[in-house]
């Protein structure tokens, strides 16, 4: 089993590899989508609640992410004794007409594709994409239905994680 931690742009510095170490992480799962670009949030957090400003705006729609620029952060968390496990998401703004079947989505899907073969020349092994569904009772059936719970399976495996390091009492599972 792998422990990563997972760390937004602006957390990608060594005191956050530093941390991870720490806590025992081998993998880091970087989420490159800037979503505080060009706004007015401004702070440590990366979780800007509790007003009605929201995520703000995503990444630079004319600007794909660069073998080189991926290559920079694998190198960064390596550096730091991890390894760069995945990359969390697609940048909306490089592909939103994908799922929006929009008036960019021939560019979209172009998009898409040239991230994906960058990802692999800089040697990252996983791109986690955002699910989609056609409707609710689709997303209900694969999150719910048939023989498996995404829920109640990622909460298991958290469970025997910790009981592989910590003593769980049974009764919580």
């Amino acid at each position: 089993m792998k422990l990563g931690l997972g760390l937004y742009r602006h957390m990608l510095t060594p005191e956050n590899f530093a941390f991870a170490k720490q806590a025992g992480a081998t993998h880091i799962v970087a989420h490159l989508v800037d979503y505080f670009r060009g706004g007015s949030h401004v702070g440590p957090d990366d979780q800007p609640t509790g007003t009605d400003w929201g995520w703000g705006l995503a990444g630079d729609p004319g600007s794909l992410w660069t073998a080189d620029e991926l290559k920079g952060v694998r190198r960064s968390v390596e550096d730091a004794g991890l390894k760069l496990e995945a990359i969390e998401n697609f940048d909306p703004a490089h592909w939103h007409d994908v799922l929006l079947d929009g008036p960019m989505r021939t560019l979209h899907i172009e998009n898409v594709k040239t991230i994906i073969r960058r990802v692999g020349e800089a040697g990252i092994p996983i791109i986690h994409g955002v699910l989609l569904l056609q409707n609710e009772s689709q997303a209900k059936e694969r999150c719910l239905g048939g023989e498996s719970n995404r829920g109640s399976e990622t909460a298991r495996a958290a469970i025997e994680a910790l009981r592989a390091s910590v003593s769980i009492p049974t009764s919580l599972t």
